[in-house]
């Protein structure tokens, strides 16, 4: 589990697949810029009551 995509200040999805190779599943634990703007670098993302996240439509509710 990756909790919180941060600010999208460097590719977090390469430097994650650099610690780990195993399927990953996304929790930003709200949607502000400073917790998900890096979701858009992941599918599906989860979190908070609204749909879409960092500008990419479908991510999951929970």
């Amino acid at each position: 589990m990756l909790f919180d995509t941060g600010l999208d200040i460097f590719d977090i999805k390469k430097y994650v697949s650099k610690l780990t190779q195993k399927e990953l599943v996304v929790v930003n634990s709200r949607f502000h810029p400073d917790r998900a703007n890096g979701a858009s670098s992941f599918f599906p993302v989860f979190g908070g009551k609204l749909k879409g996240c960092a500008g990419k439509p479908g991510t999951e509710e929970i």
